[in-house]
């Protein structure tokens, strides 16, 4: 899927929601950068988005510090 030149920050996006909330942005056209605090499951998580088409990186910390 071709980038709409929009970037969507997706936190807590590692499972559940968050996931098919970055899942739903990217089939939109937007580069996601997905957050969380588990740095394996962010790498897997990036994986998976890209071979379904959609632009995507990880960026690991926890967002309530």
């Amino acid at each position: 899927m071709s980038s709409n030149g929009k970037v969507a920050i997706v936190t807590g996006a590692t499972t559940g929601i968050g996931l098919a909330v970055a899942k739903r942005l990217g089939k939109d056209g937007f580069t996601v950068a997905i957050n969380g605090i588990n740095h394996e499951e962010g790498a897997k998580r990036v994986e998976e988005l890209k071979a379904e088409g959609i632009n995507a990186e990880y960026y690991g910390f926890d967002v309530t510090k």
